[in-house]
């Protein structure tokens, strides 16, 4: 596994946000800091398990925790999907986060959820190894904007 770094070059006043694990080192007290990043081209996907794992959480303390496992029953098929890339993954835990997302607010937009639910549910009830656990779920996600 080779590993990949870029390097910049940039006047502190325009530093604002690092990324964690990127190694920062300031040369002959000037105002240059070189910041050296990584490949983080897999870190992503992370973030999105991350990010459903809050969106349950707050979907749990809210009480809704029928939606709750609902859309955990969608992420886990989807993770474990044999016809799916990793991208495509990615792309629909995220929509599923942002169903939960919406769902979490005060006054969830209807025509939010009910355009993420059935994209959603259009294209994975098509994924063989998928389309069991989104005819268990659809109901419910129909529910929530109907």
């Amino acid at each position: 596994m080779s590993e990949k770094s870029n390097k910049y070059t940039i006047n502190t006043d325009h530093i604002k946000n690092l990324a964690m694990g990127d190694n920062v080192t300031q040369h002959n007290a000037g105002d240059n800091i070189e910041i050296s990043t990584g490949d983080i081209s897999n870190v992503s996907g992370q973030l999105f398990i991350g990010k459903f794992n809050d969106v349950v959480a707050n979907l749990d303390a809210a009480g809704q925790n029928d939606l709750a496992e609902a859309l955990k029953v969608l992420k886990e098929s989807v993770m474990a999907s044999e016809h799916l890339a990793d991208k495509d993954k990615q792309e629909q835990v995220e929509v599923i986060n942002q169903i939960g997302e919406e769902a979490i607010k005060p006054t969830p937009n209807k025509t939010i959820l009910k355009m993420l639910g059935d994209g959603l549910i259009s294209t994975l009830k098509t994924i063989p190894d998928i389309a069991k656990a989104v005819g268990s779920v659809a109901p419910l996600l129909i529910k929530l904007y109907s």
